[in-house]
């Protein structure tokens, strides 16, 4: 697929992923905000209550609780003590534009931190067929993307079979150097390099940011930390910076992805060829060119090899595999 196709369908995600931001602000604010009235004034009445059995004024258990609240929302306990009007934070609905399109990310990327659901039956629906057509066209995405990744993979591979052989012995050796060498990148490129940055832009430190971008790049998603950018920044500056996250966790899962397909593709690949070959213990390959008519008398001698074999150690499978150009055999070992 040519750069344009994958730009293409890049901005196809960007737009469903809108479309699925306003469309969860439309299902769950009203609903939220429901609820969210609700909290404050059954918290209204508990301190009421409160106040008036222990004789105590209700400002000073307002205060009180405001205090406790960054403590207990470490545990998830969230306090809405404040009922002082419409303006009140506590009537403000979570569903904004900036915590819906984290939602959406969280779905199709299927990170899923969960520090915002859907709380309505409609809502729920929604996620399910949402995502039903949101991750394949997420992963399509991802694929294309892998597919670039893949080329870096085989020049890297190809350049190492200059260095050390092509010999089939060495296999094994060089897809374990590069897929370490892969899992290095992705570690500095896709953990501390996001960490470091995140520490500047989101209220986290560094050992933080560090941990939530293994998290997030790796879909566990625990959903303990957030990515909330600070409130003293301007609204477009907080979306543009969710734009540039969404593109490099895209870019993150797709690297990851591939190298997960290739390491997998590699193993079903030996797994074939010593099915179909059957190699055993001490038979070599041989890379043999039928179609050389140079090769005529060293062909009898491996046709006699296969008749009158002098050692156990022969290939399995004597049949020859035609590639269009050479014939490949596996051939007693005492004939190499």
């Amino acid at each position: 697929m040519k750069w344009w196709s994958i730009i293409l369908l890049f901005l196809l995600v960007i737009g469903y992923m809108s479309a699925g931001t306003y469309l969860f602000i439309w299902l769950e604010e009203s609903t939220d905000l429901e609820t969210r009235l609700e909290d404050v004034e059954a918290m209204a009445t508990i301190v009421q209550s409160f106040a008036q059995q222990y004789g105590i004024n209700a400002t000073n258990v307002v205060a009180l609780l405001e205090e406790a609240q960054p403590y207990l929302s470490t545990y998830g306990v969230d306090i809405i003590p404040d009922t002082s009007g419409a303006d009140s934070p506590a009537l403000n609905t979570r569903w904004t534009i900036e915590a819906s399109f984290s939602m959406v990310t969280s779905v199709i990327t299927t990170i899923g931190y969960g520090d915002i659901t859907p709380m309505t039956s409609y809502g729920r629906l929604a996620v399910i067929y949402y995502g039903l057509f949101g991750i394949p066209l997420l992963l399509t995405l991802l694929s294309q993307l892998g597919r670039v990744v893949g080329r870096f993979f085989r020049m890297i591979d190809r350049a190492m079979k200059r260095c050390i052989g092509d010999d089939s012995k060495c296999a094994g050796f060089r897809m374990i150097v590069v897929t370490l060498l892969f899992i290095v990148f992705f570690y500095i490129s896709f953990v501390l390099i996001p960490a470091a940055v995140l520490s500047y832009v989101v209220d986290f430190d560094l050992g933080e940011a560090h941990y939530f971008t293994f998290i997030t790049f790796t879909t566990i998603g625990f959903g303990d930390f957030v990515m909330i950018f600070n409130e003293t920044n301007e609204i477009f500056w907080n979306y543009l910076l969710e734009l540039v996250w969404l593109i490099y966790v895209c870019l993150g899962l797709a690297y990851l992805s591939s190298i997960l397909t290739i390491v997998g593709d590699w193993q079903s690949a030996q797994a074939e060829r010593i099915r179909t070959l059957g190699i055993v213990p001490g038979a070599k390959k041989l890379v043999y060119r039928m179609n050389n008519p140079k090769n005529t008398d060293r062909e009898s001698d491996i046709q006699d090899g296969f008749e009158n074999p002098k050692s156990d150690e022969v290939a399995m499978d004597m049949s020859a595999i035609d590639d269009g150009h050479s014939t490949f055999r596996y051939i007693p070992s005492h004939m190499v």
